[in-house]
This record gives C-alpha cells, structure tokens and sequence, in this order.
C-alpha cells in the first residue's frame, strides 16, 4: 500500500505533463495494488506505460508492474519488466534499482553467480546511487560467508581504488576499518578510520564524525588517552552556529564532548578539566539528551572536591531544567539540600507508575 501511495503522489505532482489518460490508468493501477489484486495491477500498469507521454512516467509504470507481478507471483514477468529497465541506455530513473532487484530474485532462485556479477556491476556504475550500498552489503555478507573478514577485506580493497572518489568509497573505507578491526588489526583499523576522515572531511563527508569517533575509541584502546581526546577535539572545531532554524551538529558531537569529560577524570584524573567539559556539554549543545547527565557528572565532581555551592547550583539547574529526567530525581546525590525536591520527583515518578500499572491491570 506504501509502495503504491509514493508512486501515486509523485505522479500526481507531475500535473498535465503526465497525461489525463496515464494517470487514469495508473490511478487503476494504484487502486487494485491497495486491493491485493496484484497481477491486475500489473496489467494496469502496463497499460499506463503504453500512455505514458514521456519516458520517466513510462519507466515508473514498469517498474510498479515489475513490482507488482513479483508480489503476485509471476516472477519471471517481474523479471522481464526488471531486466528492460536496467538495459536502458542512457539508464533511466529507475535503471539501477530495476538491475538490483532483478539481481536479487536471481540469487534468490540459485543462480548466484550472474546475480553477485550483476551487483558488482552497479557497484561501478552507479556508485554515487543509494541501492549501491544495499548491493554493497549483499556482496559482503556473501563473501564473509564464503571465506571470513580477510576475503572480504580483499575484496574492498580490490574495488575501492575505482570507486575512491564517491560516496560509495567512503562506505568501502569506514567499512574496511570495522573489518580490520574485527581480525584483531587495531593499529590498521586505526590508521582506517583516520585516513576516511581525512580522505572525506566535513562537510561533505557524511561518515566524518563517525570515524572520528571510533579512531578515538581506538587510540583510548592502545592507552594514548591525549590523542583520543585530540582526534573528538578536532570533530568539535568545525562546530557552526545555525543562524536561522536547525543545526549544523553533527550526531556525535555532543556525545564527543561528554567523552572528553569522561577520559579526563577517568584516565587524565583531571577533576578541574573535567567539569570543564561536562559543563561544555549543558551549555554547547542545547538540544543534546546529554545535558542532565552531563550536569549531574558535573556535580558529582563538584561534591567530591567540596566545592558544596558548585553542587547544590547544579543540582537546582536539574531540579528545574530536567525535572523529567532521572538525574533531576538523584539531586539529593549531590546536594543534600535538594533532597525534599528530589524526593516529591521520586514520589510522583512512582504514582505515574503505578497508575500505568494499574490501567493495564484494568485493560486485561
């Protein structure tokens, strides 16, 4: 039902352009896909594609009859429509994911060496394309199958110089890195994680936090806490401010500051540093789930060194910033001050509790 309501909007967009007759036909299409009429649907389809004034149109016909004659069963109709679509020369819009579900049924019915060949194929042909990834994942996953981590590092390895510089190369790089890591080659998966990184940097490079992160996690491996603070150091420099609405923060961002934190009073034992860094978390990152953590962590720190007006200005913070949270319930932890506050939280989280409980009693 997704599958037909997607193609019907966006054909719907199209307007005059498609053609009062196609559209008609495609809407039958439509209406007997929803049904569970698939092979009608398909011959709907078909029609539609016949009607089709311009070559888009008539490819997003074949491809939902495709579609739609697998779902029926008739799968060497599916197989046809899938086949045509991915010869197309200049490929069309829907060349490339028609050549990787045809390759799928292939191998799906045994004949895995034309169907792997044919994904290798949109491997090269189309490496900037979204379904390059699936394809990708199903080559590796069998030749890990076949012959383990090391055949498929050989693989990646073979193809990635040909494909280096898309976006399926940075897939094939930070990928290569997990699988260094995975044989026991920490320093190579190291080395991996760095050079994506640097090979793709921000903002372009859509794994660049990602990899920062791991090389961190490595370095902190290999005990050189410093350059696993250095590398999440250097993923919060190219921080930005957003002027208008959204962020340009990438995911690991906050959780690169809170881990800074950690690795100075875990490893540096550097208290001060410390609730520096916390405190960066709270303050930098507005919108990170990190926050009443962070400032709980602070206060802890703060408590452990005396510092009682530090502690208790914490814990006000969370008592009144994050009364929802689970630190703002442990304020007394760290200020013995906010305990009556601390504890009416404790007592309404659990009344909540117990009416949920209740209610589901009740249900049953």
């Amino acid at each position: 039902m997704r599958f037909a309501l997607l193609l019907s909007l966006s054909l719907l967009a199209c307007g005059p352009a498609a053609g009062t007759a196609f559209l008609r036909a495609h809407a039958a299409g439509d209406r007997d896909y929803t049904a569970g009429r698939f092979l009608e649907a398909a011959a709907e389809y078909e029609n539609a594609a016949k009607l089709a004034k311009r070559d888009r149109d008539r490819d997003e016909a074949l491809y939902a009859a495709g579609v739609s004659r697998y779902r029926g069963g008739d799968v060497d109709g599916a197989l046809k429509h899938f086949d045509a679509l991915a010869k197309e020369d200049p490929p069309g819009e829907r060349a490339f994911r028609s050549a990787f579900r045809a390759a799928e049924i292939r191998i799906d019915r045994g004949d895995k060496k034309r169907g792997y060949e044919d994904l290798e194929k949109i491997l090269r042909r189309a490496p900037e394309h979204g379904v390059s990834r699936r394809a990708l994942l199903a080559i590796l996953n069998s030749i890990v199958e076949k012959g383990g981590e090391a055949a498929a590092i050989a693989w990646e390895e073979k193809l990635y110089p040909a494909v280096a510089t898309t976006r399926l190369g940075e897939e094939i790089c930070y990928d290569l890195a997990h699988r260094r890591e995975k044989t026991g080659d920490v320093a190579g998966a190291l080395k991996g994680f760095l050079s994506c990184a640097d090979t793709y940097p921000y903002p372009r490079g859509a794994l660049w936090d990602d990899s920062l992160w791991h090389a961190s996690r490595l370095h902190e491996k290999q005990g050189d806490t410093k350059a696993a603070i250095a590398v999440l150091e250097r993923m919060l420099a190219v921080r930005e401010k957003s002027y208008m609405s959204g962020s340009y923060n990438r995911p690991r961002m906050s959780a690169a500051q809170f881990r800074i934190a950690e690795l100075q009073r875990d490893h540096l034992k550097d208290p001060v540093a410390a609730r520096a860094s916390f405190h960066r978390v709270y303050v930098e990152h507005p919108s990170s789930i990190l926050r009443p953590k962070a400032l709980y962590e602070e206060a802890k720190l703060a408590k452990e060194s005396s510092d009682t007006a530090a502690a208790c200005s914490l814990a006000d913070t969370l008592l009144k910033e994050f009364e929802e949270s689970r630190y703002a319930r442990r304020a007394d932890e760290v200020c013995a001050a906010a305990a009556p506050r601390a504890e009416a939280l404790r007592k309404k989280r659990a009344e909540k509790r117990a009416k949920s409980v209740n209610k589901s009693d009740d249900e049953d």
